[in-house]
């Protein structure tokens, strides 16, 4: 999976809904930030993440992990470190 991570912000969507990762895909777009979804399923040694969406920084990082995204706009707002109104 590693090798798979981009150069910007790699969304794993383990299992995830197709409208989970497009509010990601959606929110990325209006913010200008580079991210890539990768969607692979939550067998094989990915059952350690306990989520099935993982929000990976550029270096490697794990940025944020769930179930249930609270909302993608704020999940990479504070990623990148933007700062709420």
């Amino acid at each position: 999976m590693f090798e798979e991570l981009s150069d910007g912000f790699t969304l794993l969507a383990l299992d995830g809904t197709d409208a989970e990762q497009r509010s990601f895909r959606e929110a990325a777009t209006r913010l200008g930030i580079p991210l890539t979804v990768i969607q692979d399923t939550c067998s094989g040694g990915r059952e350690g993440y306990e989520a099935s969406l993982v929000l990976v920084r550029p270096d490697q990082f794990v940025a944020w992990a769930g179930s249930e995204p609270r909302c993608a706009d704020t999940i990479l707002k504070q990623a990148v470190g933007v700062e709420q109104a």
